[in-house]
């Protein structure tokens, strides 16, 4: 089994009117209409992305620390969000 683990950033877009996700380490995004929705779809397209790594043998970019994710996105809500493979 594997695991991975993506620091995420949370943020309200005005121009859709939701919530969106960036996962600034492996340049992709998603939203929801709340808060929770967006988080829960973060974790699925997390594990949708890493199926795809794992499947055509690709090296997927390093995770950057929470700390360093933080640093460099002051004011937005910033995460933690895991994937699990069998």
């Amino acid at each position: 089994m594997k695991q991975f683990v993506y620091p995420i950033i949370l943020y309200f877009n005005e121009e859709t009117n939701c919530y969106t996700v960036a996962f600034d380490d492996l340049d992709i995004y998603t939203e929801g209409d709340t808060v929770e929705e967006a988080f829960l779809k973060a974790k699925e397209f997390l594990e949708a992305y890493f199926e795809c790594v794992v499947e055509f043998d690709e090296t997927p970019e390093e995770a950057s620390t929470y700390l360093a994710t933080a640093k460099k996105n002051e004011g937005n809500i910033i995460l933690l969000v895991n994937a699990t493979l069998k």
